[in-house]
């Protein structure tokens, strides 16, 4: 009996020690499956990553390709503004010779101009160009200027026929 005893408390301890092993190795089925699903997680996370890359990187080369065509757009439409601005400086400068042209033909006819009834010279009084203060734009006293040249002038010309002339 003390040898059936011994054998009992033997094969408990052994049953007990089977238990505990099987216990850990449950424990560690458990963690190893919550390492296989994390593995996982982290797998299906690193591919989100790897497409969400590729869907900036395209993104990134659509942007650049479309700002590339928009610089080109208002670069086109610069130079565009900068011939017309050229153009107009162009015809400006035109449009001031005329009128120098036109002031100094208004001052020789009023220079040689004799009066139709006495027969005597006529002078008008040379304009002052003054320091700039008076109330009328440059515009307006050019315009003033071609009107009263107009006119005196001794030709059929109307001053809509010169501007047209000009453009």
């Amino acid at each position: 009996t003390r040898l059936t005893a011994e054998q009992n408390r033997q094969l408990q301890g052994l049953i007990n020690e089977l238990r505990v092993l099987k216990e850990q190795n449950q424990r560690l089925l458990d963690d190893n499956q919550e390492l296989r699903d994390l593995c996982c997680f982290l797998d299906d996370d690193r591919q989100k990553g790897r497409k969400l890359a590729r869907e900036w990187q395209r993104f990134g080369r659509y942007t650049a390709s479309v700002m590339r065509q928009e610089v080109a757009a208002y670069q086109h439409k610069l130079r565009q503004l900068d011939d017309k601005q050229q153009e107009l400086i162009t015809d400006n400068l035109e449009l001031k010779e005329l009128c120098l042209y036109l002031d100094e033909e208004r001052t020789h006819i009023a220079a040689n101009a004799l009066c139709a009834n006495c027969g005597s010279s006529v002078r008008n009084p040379l304009r002052d160009d003054g320091d700039g203060s008076s109330s009328s734009t440059n515009a307006e006293e050019t315009l003033s200027a071609l009107r009263n040249y107009e006119r005196q002038m001794p030709v059929s010309t109307t001053l809509e026929q010169v501007w047209n002339l000009q453009f």
